[in-house]
């Protein structure tokens, strides 16, 4: 791995820093490395499926691992077709390079004149910008609803910034526990109302009018913190959806149930608010169209419990005893289920 990535960074003596942290059910690690020649430290994501997978929840099956092969082709394709784009106000890594396999075919939409090819066993490896040297240092698992506003600023204007944008060489809908992607864990939930209305909640996120690129893993611990400021990492779900799927998801992954109820409706607000404002700063992009902010914040609001309900679907398949699963997201899913 360090020979491939010397080559690409042009640094013969770059070296190895430390593991960061493994991949999802072993399916490779990310490691910081520093090169001389450039007097800085690189992050390297280097995916290498294993020939016999074992999930952490018992979920090896082909499905699955065909999907998370998909992810990592698909988080490849956006840093090198969204990433390059990002700004102050949702900050994302920017990619140095891709390498994949020699012989390897290159993957769908990608740009080829960054991609090298090399003889190591990895299926690819990305290298990308390190967020802590650029002051991007500190992590949490838990946050209060003050703590929380930068995240939900970087995912408003996120949603702001995508809004309709084509999903070609994305997934079609995003987030990890989409229901097309999660036949099985589908079939694994006890009979219920939310199992029965699970296809009807799809339907009426997917035909939302207003739709835009959606982060699909947005919890806490994929956020970098400075100290005014987040950015974001792995976008192996990254696609087409309403942004209130992002922020529901955001919110459990976060705070506890308590918060919840007593400052959930107010940080919808907040998250609302910011991408009306959000709406105004990206109004000069090229080819943009108006937008009925009225609409987007109508529809939007309607949604929320919704999507909420649509995770709720998701982990009583995948993991009914799940922490997540609280009486606030009940709360949520029985709103949700009145309006179908």
């Amino acid at each position: 791995m360090i020979d491939s990535v010397s080559k690409l960074l042009d640094d013969p003596q770059l070296s190895w820093v430390s593991k960061v942290q493994s991949l999802w059910s072993d399916y490779g690690e990310i490691v910081r490395v520093f090169s001389p020649k450039h007097q800085q430290s690189f992050v390297v994501k280097v995916i290498c499926p294993p020939s016999s997978a074992v999930h952490p929840r018992g979920w090896s099956t082909n499905a699955s691992h065909q999907r998370k092969v998909r992810s990592y082709q698909i988080e490849a394709t956006f840093y090198q077709k969204y990433a390059q784009s990002s700004d102050i106000y949702c900050r994302i890594p920017k990619l140095l390079g891709l390498i994949v396999p020699e012989g390897a075919e290159p993957y769908p939409e990608h740009d080829c004149d960054s991609i090298q090819y090399s003889e190591q066993g990895a299926q690819s490896i990305l290298v990308l910008e390190d967020l802590d040297y650029l002051g991007f240092t500190q992590r949490y698992s838990q946050l209060d609803a003050d703590s929380v506003l930068p995240v939900i600023s970087w995912l408003a204007h996120f949603h702001a910034k995508h809004l309709g944008t084509n999903t070609h060489s994305l997934w079609p809908v995003g987030t990890y526990w989409h229901l097309d992607t999660r036949i099985d864990e589908y079939q694994a939930m006890a009979n219920c109302a939310l199992k029965s209305a699970a296809h009807l909640i799809d339907q009426k996120l997917c035909n939302a009018q207003h739709q835009t690129l959606v982060h699909g893993d947005a919890k806490v611990a994929n956020f970098c913190f400075a100290e005014q400021s987040v950015a974001a990492v792995d976008f192996q779900y990254v696609g087409g959806g309403v942004g209130v799927k992002d922020l529901a998801y955001l919110l459990g992954s976060c705070l506890d149930q308590h918060t919840l109820f007593t400052q959930g409706e107010h940080l919808l607000d907040v998250y609302l608010h910011q991408l009306v404002n959000a709406l105004d700063v990206y109004s000069v992009l090229p080819n943009r169209e108006t937008i009925d902010s009225r609409s987007l914040v109508e529809e939007w609001r309607h949604l929320y419990p919704v999507a909420w309900a649509d995770f709720h679907r998701f982990l009583l398949g995948w993991s009914p005893n799940h922490a997540k699963i609280n009486a606030y997201m009940q709360f949520q899913t029985d709103m949700a289920l009145q309006q179908l």
